[in-house]
């Protein structure tokens, strides 16, 4: 990975209740970073890189929701394209409705993406592909 060579500095004058989190897609196994130790979905991932303070990589076998699908490391499960997790959970009322959802959601080239890498802003090291600033306060969001 590069190092960073941005000035990131000004996010720091936003004061933000959650910090923002560095995200890097990669297809070499990163060097120097430790890799997650466990299961979870990618959103739980950032908040656990806010929480956490330091820098971890996942692998396809870390995550367990649809980030690995996203991110080109798997292929969209059937029974997701069928619609059948809305339907499951009560999200919508026919799965062909959640079924469409799938035609639309942009994911990385197969094979492209092999880990992703975290970092909290603080903490960050190298030249990241994208800031998360989730979650929003809540003044932020959208009712």
């Amino acid at each position: 990975m590069r190092p960073l060579k941005q000035d990131l500095s000004v996010f720091k004058k936003f004061k933000f209740e959650h910090p923002p989190v560095s995200v890097k897609f990669l297809f070499k196994r990163p060097e120097g970073i430790e890799q997650l130790d466990k299961s979870m979905d990618i959103c739980e991932m950032i908040k656990k890189a806010q929480q956490r303070g330091t820098l971890f990589y996942f692998a396809q076998e870390n995550e367990d929701c649809f980030g690995a699908m996203v991110c080109g490391m798997a292929d969209t499960p059937t029974f997701a394209e069928s619609g059948q997790i809305g339907l499951e959970l009560e999200i919508f009322q026919e799965p062909r409705a959640n079924s469409r959802l799938y035609q639309h959601i942009i994911k990385l080239p197969k094979g492209t993406v092999n880990y992703v890498a975290f970092s909290p802003l603080d903490k960050l090291n190298f030249e990241p592909d994208l800031l998360s600033f989730w979650p929003l306060p809540a003044r932020q969001r959208s009712s």
